[in-house]
């Protein structure tokens, strides 16, 4: 399974200038690089602490075959633009919208078969089923507040801690802005990194 990133967001769940009121620093030409650093770290980092998409962007997931529910990593769910697969003689198909139906009520958002239908035969390979998806809240302020105060917190923490983005993965992350991260903690998503 792999997953790639199509279109990515044009604009971060807060502003600079909200994380330069948070952190107490001035926005200048010495501190606009270490805010944009440390504001792109920690949306990073909540987006896959949380198995979200804040901001609206387009995906590409690839897996192997079709199965009953496929699980798109990134809630929300917002749509599935397309379904291509490769059949047996080895010919790319795009699936009709007949076959399957998208729930983007649950999180995460899943793709199962209509009622009586079926999915296709595809060719034995890694990357046989291609599904283009549509991810993320509409804009910052549909983005929920307490994730928006974890991106903060994250930041802020990075600025006065610029050794912690190093090891951005493994380092462990102050325990409220985890607390606020896993209340909104996508459950039986997918981990794709």
């Amino acid at each position: 399974m792999g997953l790639a990133l199509i279109t990515p967001p044009t604009s971060q769940p807060i502003t600079l200038e909200d994380l330069a009121g948070h952190a107490r620093w001035e926005i200048d030409v010495d501190t606009f690089p270490r805010l944009t650093s440390a504001l792109v770290a920690a949306v990073s980092f909540a987006e896959w602490w949380t198995r979200r998409q804040f901001i609206s962007a387009a995906y590409r997931l690839k897996i192997a075959a079709f199965f009953d529910p496929i699980e798109l990593p990134r809630a929300p769910l917002v749509s599935v633009e397309s379904i291509k697969y490769i059949d047996d003689a080895g010919v790319e198909q795009v699936l009709a919208t007949t076959v399957y139906e998208v729930d983007t009520t649950l999180e995460p958002g899943r793709i199962r078969r209509q009622y009586e239908q079926d999915w296709p035969d595809t060719r034995n390979q890694a990357d046989a089923v291609t599904i283009d998806f549509t991810s993320g809240w509409a804009n910052a302020a549909a983005v929920p507040d307490t994730l928006r105060h974890a991106i903060r917190l994250l930041a802020a923490h990075y600025i006065e801690n610029p050794q912690a983005m190093a090891a951005i993965r493994s380092q462990e992350i102050p325990y409220g802005v985890r607390a606020l991260l896993d209340s909104h903690l996508v459950i039986g998503a997918a981990y794709v990194a």
